[in-house]
């Protein structure tokens, strides 16, 4: 059985791109702008490397009952080994109330290639319908602490709404 996913074409998230200043939409935590590295025209993220835990995060308006796509580009930043990346996004109520988990995916640090080869992993997820009441949803990207690891590079990051 072949199924269609109908996928609409705007971006919830703002500056998914990072092409304007991050600090007035996202959350940054040991992580910062890396303009040399770039994908598909979008700036990239850079989550520090080693025993530092590095995340970003976006809270945007979603729709009940609706699912949603996230999708990003991940990469290393040099040839040793990278680290794992969780992407989390979470349904709230107005009341800011956790409603339920909508997605929770996890990418291995061997599922990223070294930047400087012109390689990146692309992602591709789909999180649950949107709970009844729910207002808002919060999309975390999170570099997990791994000792020894390698700087994480994340690019191109879109949330839209799904119709599966």
């Amino acid at each position: 059985m072949t199924r269609t996913v109908n996928i609409n074409s705007n971006n919830l998230l703002t500056n998914g791109d990072f092409r304007i200043d991050p600090n007035a939409t996202w959350t940054l935590y040991n992580s910062f702008i890396n303009k040399s590295y770039c994908h598909n025209g979008s700036y990239s993220v850079e989550f520090l490397g080693g025993e530092n835990n590095s995340y970003i995060q976006q809270s945007v308006a979603v729709t009940p009952l609706k699912s949603y796509l996230i999708r990003g580009a991940f990469a290393k930043l040099g040839s040793g080994e990278g680290a794992p990346v969780n992407i989390l996004v979470q349904f709230y109520s107005k009341e800011s109330k956790l409603l339920k988990i909508g997605l929770y995916a996890s990418l291995f640090a061997s599922d990223l290639e070294d930047v400087r080869e012109g390689k990146w992993f692309p992602y591709w997820g789909y999180t649950i319908e949107a709970p009844e009441n729910s207002s808002y949803a919060l999309i975390i990207i999170n570099k997990i602490s791994s000792k020894n690891s390698v700087p994480v590079l994340g690019s191109n990051f879109a949330f839209k709404e799904a119709e599966l």
